[in-house]
């Protein structure tokens, strides 16, 4: 049943987008390959960008949070729910709920299987009042995958993505902290800093890996990051979102509908947008991206974070003394 229904929304999408906007279409929501544009799949091959087009730990989490808010500005319409003690609660769970339901639609792929199952767990940790400690659920995370499949260590996905959540986790306490009483310049500007050092912090971690097996190391990939990741959060993966649900709420109608072309025209013009974006950057930035080929053992690897993870715990505790 979950099969025909991807293939049912997937020829909608074909049939309402074109080959370049549909092959960013498909796997930003339904985890599936559209081979009618290689080029566009190129682009973001070079760049160092072809993760946003696989949804993992970075695209669960924006789409937990889109389906938060929406939960909560639906909940805040009824003054029962919103005066309910367990609203914010049940939010999470409902938004928890969704979450799971979205990755049986999209045949639970290994990469966003692992970042819904650590959500799980964070929020099954606030839920019960327990100690909010991110790292614990990342690495039972970690364990639990690897003890379902041992050989799951030595896929670059799984490294890459435990490596970039580690780094962005062990540095948390040096990120700026926006609070409701900042001024909304001051908001922006810290949400800046706070992008910097997550972009910082994941490349000062993968950096080795990616040298190491792609035999390259790019700069351009730290400010596009910082750009594309921001566009994506904001309009890209809302659209398409709303995309799909459209779609599949005209299930069994013929593609004709106002709403549902009007949703799709909007989503082409800005997934083109973002694509756009891309290449612009792209031609402006690629001197930024030279071959370095990495021999390394594991010795290497392990006194390398071992002195960047040292060096950032040292950091994060002379910042709690002195906060």
């Amino acid at each position: 049943k979950r099969n025909s229904w991807v293939l049912r929304l997937t020829d909608r999408a074909q049939f309402q987008l074109s080959s370049q906007a549909l092959a960013l279409y498909l796997p930003l929501t339904l985890a599936r390959r559209s081979y009618g544009s290689r080029s566009t799949a190129k682009i973001f091959q070079e760049t160092g960008m072809a993760h946003l087009l696989a949804i993992s730990g970075l695209h669960i989490g924006l789409i937990y949070g889109i389906i938060l808010v929406l939960v909560r500005w639906l909940g805040r319409l009824s003054n029962r729910f919103l005066e309910h003690p367990r609203f914010y609660e049940i939010s999470q769970l409902i938004s928890l709920t969704g979450i799971w339901l979205y990755l049986l639609l999209i045949g639970m792929p290994t990469p966003a299987s692992r970042a819904v199952f650590m959500l799980s767990l964070l929020v099954a940790g606030r839920l019960l009042g327990q100690v909010h400690q991110p790292l614990y659920a990342l690495f039972a995370t970690a364990f639990f995958f690897i003890f379902l499949n041992p050989a799951v260590i030595y896929e670059v996905s799984f490294q890459l993505s435990f490596i970039a959540v580690l780094f962005i986790l062990w540095f948390l306490p040096l990120y700026p902290q926006a609070h409701e009483k900042d001024s909304i310049l001051k908001r922006l500007v810290k949400y800046g800093l706070i992008s910097i050092a997550i972009t910082t912090a994941v490349m000062l971690g993968t950096w080795p890996v990616v040298a190491s097996i792609f035999g390259r190391l790019s700069m351009e990939t730290f400010w596009l990051n910082l750009v594309m990741v921001l566009l994506l959060g904001l309009f890209v993966l809302p659209s398409c979102l709303l995309a799909l649900l459209a779609s599949a709420l005209s299930l069994g109608n013929p593609p004709f509908g106002f709403l549902e072309n009007s949703i799709f025209a909007l989503t082409e013009l800005v997934v083109q947008g973002w694509f756009s974006v891309l290449e612009f950057l792209h031609q402006w930035g690629n001197w930024a991206s030279f071959p370095l080929t990495l021999d390394w053992g594991p010795p290497q690897f392990i006194l390398y974070y071992t002195i960047i993870l040292g060096l950032g715990k040292m950091l994060t505790n002379r910042f709690r003394k002195t906060d």
